[in-house]
């Protein structure tokens, strides 16, 4: 089954292959710029994602990849981005 929603992509490739990932990847993308964006800013289902890591049990490693982005559009700093995003995995996943 081909999803065309890019929010919904991640959380069916992690449903369908969960058994086998011991690596997570957060990343976020804006439609309106082409570009990344600091976590949680525009495509992605991250309660979802979330929720299935939680309830999972997932014990392996999780990276944020923070690149150049949206949020330096808006005169935020990279590292401000980076926080941001940071911040929100720690409240998402409760760490």
């Amino acid at each position: 089954m081909e999803v065309d929603n890019p929010a919904d992509r991640a959380l069916t490739f992690l449903s369908k292959h969960w058994d086998q990932i011991d690596f997570v990847e957060f990343k976020d993308w804006c439609e309106a710029t082409d570009l990344d964006t600091p976590v949680s800013e525009d495509l992605c289902d991250y309660d979802a994602v979330f929720d299935l890591i939680k309830t999972g049990g997932y014990e392996g490693w999780l990276l944020i990849e923070q690149n150049g982005n949206a949020g330096l559009q808006e005169g935020r700093t990279p590292l401000d981005c980076a926080r941001g995003s940071r911040d929100f995995i720690r409240r998402g996943l409760g760490v």
